[in-house]
């Protein structure tokens, strides 16, 4: 054997063993009441779910799971059913069973992407619920992981925002590869001679997210552990934000009157708790076009104006409580409020 094929074979188990130390610190796969440990992999041919879905099926007898490989047509793109073709040769490959799931994507002034994604997740759901999977694992890497902090720290978003990619959400989704770098997958391909494919629109620049992956590569040539980094970031924002949560609650009791919230209440709170807690609010009140809750933060610190949420929901100032609103305008025909008074203190 030679010493290359052995740095292949080493590299190779090093990646096992970290996901598998990683699913298990995690719990990404704990057992259920009937020890229900079956796993819905969403794989679309591409190097990260290809990869996710080899490594699983090489973990499958020391993590006790069953997996059943899922790949979505987003009828986007021709090319796209010859990729699920190479797929459901793998799940032969790997003796793990394929179902193919075409979509059919709903804008309602959504971008295509953001429809593309709802329409995934919601056909993942439907498989898992149909099969009796209690999670469903996707591909996300570290890379994704820093590129998604990196977004939101250059919209000047919150501190929830820099919490980036969870490694387990409340709906069954699981990330076991949110530690691996994706040059390393790739590299974990090559070293197994595994083919996947490359979706073109990874390389168009029009996407934000390639835009964003450029600049992580420049920021990397001045600190190549800066994808580390960022993704350090997200583990200390999710445990900050957990306490500016905690705290926005017990600020919460104290503004909530059954009509609303007392405006008193809300501006005597530092901005980041005030913030959270018109989040949670919002939230709560249904579905918001983007920048509502910065528009709701504006009226609360002038303290008079009124907000159009969307889909015929509004919220105003009236009485000395921020109120829910039905009876708003089309947004396009709105006026905004614009505070000049200070911001709280975070």
């Amino acid at each position: 054997m030679s010493l290359e094929t052995t740095r292949a074979h080493r590299e190779v188990a090093r990646v096992l063993r970290s996901v598998h130390r990683d699913v298990v610190r995690r719990r990404l796969f704990p057992a259920g009441v009937f020890d229900r440990r079956h796993v819905v992999v969403a794989c679309s041919g591409g190097g990260d779910s290809v990869a996710l879905a080899r490594i699983l099926a090489r973990l499958r007898s020391e993590l006790a799971v069953s997996l059943v490989l899922v790949g979505i047509d987003h009828g986007l793109r021709l090319e796209a059913a010859r990729e699920l073709d190479l797929v459901e040769a793998l799940g032969r490959e790997l003796e793990v069973p394929f179902e193919r799931v075409r979509v059919t994507l709903e804008l309602r002034g959504r971008s295509v992407q953001a429809a593309a994604r709802d329409a995934r997740y919601a056909a993942l759901r439907e498989v898992a619920a149909r099969t009796g999977a209690s999670r469903i694992a996707v591909g996300h890497t570290l890379d994704d992981q820093a590129e998604t902090v990196l977004a939101a720290a250059l919209r000047g978003k919150s501190l929830s925002a820099l919490r980036g990619i969870a490694w387990r959400r409340a709906d069954g989704v699981v990330r076991p590869l949110l530690g691996q770098r994706r040059a390393t997958l790739r590299a974990w391909l090559a070293a197994g001679g595994h083919p996947y494919v490359d979706d073109p629109s990874n390389e168009d620049p029009r996407y934000e997210r390639v835009q964003i992956r450029a600049l992580g590569s420049a920021i990397e040539a001045i600190d190549p552990r800066a994808a580390e980094h960022l993704a350090g970031l997200a583990e200390e924002a999710r445990w900050g934000s957990a306490a500016v949560r905690a705290q926005a609650r017990r600020w919460r009791i104290r503004a909530e009157t059954g009509e609303g919230l007392r405006l008193s209440v809300l501006r005597a709170a530092s901005s980041g708790t005030r913030r959270e807690l018109l989040r949670a609010w919002l939230e709560e009140l249904g579905p918001a076009r983007s920048g509502a809750l910065a528009e709701l933060d504006g009226i609360v610190r002038a303290g008079h104006g009124r907000v159009v949420l969307g889909e015929g929901r509004g919220a105003r100032i009236e009485g000395g409580l921020l109120r829910p609103d039905s009876e708003v305008g089309d947004t396009r025909h709105r006026r905004r409020t614009k505070s000049r008074s200070p911001r709280g203190h975070d």
